[in-house]
């Protein structure tokens, strides 16, 4: 099911599928390599599980022979409160005594209550806007950040990454985000599908800075595309990278 026709960025595909239905997939993981197929069983989930299930930490070594340890989530969307329960469980308990933290911005969107709720946790929060101070209560992460952005980073994502940016919190590595900045509404067809049109413009949140149609620029740009990783993430690996020597320099 073929999704961003007319857009610039290359179309996304949803493969409709009842759980455990055993699906056969046929992939070519170089560009010169001939193609295999692989099976694999759908699973039910949602974009709440999926976040839950990124949860975990990942051990690095330094040239000094020195071990951090590293916390990496995948915020999925910013769509619901729950996210924002998952973001602070994890901060409470996987990530309590981590080193570092990898937040996972790629793909999709969401809205800027849940936003504010959720960068709160990175410092004061003040800078955002004055309705959300309170959430200065909230488990607060004071170690080295990286987040990962992509061209699939859009709406409250990008907010996200400003705000991120803004106050100097850590490294953006990836790529520019989509730059669909206006909040939008949804509105049913006759057919089943839904019509996207603007509603509003959110300049006065983000000090006038023009996300629509410009994004926010990563400081770490990562140009090696997706396509024939042979299951390598290049975005991820230069993620932890930057966070090694993030950690590296504030240990000094």
């Amino acid at each position: 099911m073929p999704t961003d026709y007319g857009l610039k960025t290359p179309p996304l595909f949803s493969i409709i599928a009842k759980p455990l239905e055993k699906l056969t997939l046929t992939i070519k993981r170089t560009e010169n390599a001939k193609p295999i197929k692989i099976e694999i069983t759908a699973d039910k989930s949602d974009y709440i599980d999926a976040t839950q299930r990124s949860v975990r930490t990942i051990l690095m070594d330094s040239a000094q022979d020195k071990r951090y340890k590293v916390g990496y989530i995948h915020l999925w969307h910013f769509a619901s409160r729950k996210i924002t329960q998952v973001f602070y469980d994890a901060l409470k308990h996987s990530f309590k005594d981590c080193d570092g933290l990898i937040i996972d911005l790629r793909g999709r969107g969401g809205y800027l209550n849940i936003v504010h709720k959720c960068f709160a946790v990175l410092g004061e929060p003040g800078g955002i806007t004055q309705l959300y101070k309170y959430y200065h209560k909230m488990p607060r992460f004071k170690k080295p950040v990286v987040l990962l952005t992509d061209e699939q980073s859009r709406s409250g994502k990008e907010f996200f990454a400003y705000y991120f940016k803004r106050e100097q919190r850590g490294l953006i590595v990836g790529r520019n985000t989509t730059g669909a900045g206006i909040a939008t509404r949804y509105y049913p067809l006759p057919d089943g599908s839904y019509l996207e049109l603007p509603v509003r413009k959110l300049d006065e949140v983000i000090d006038n800075y023009k996300i629509e149609a410009q994004g926010v620029p990563p400081d770490i740009l990562v140009k090696k595309p997706y396509y024939y990783c042979a299951g390598e993430d290049p975005i991820l690996k230069a993620g932890k990278n930057a966070l090694l020597k993030l950690m590296q320099n504030s240990a000094r």
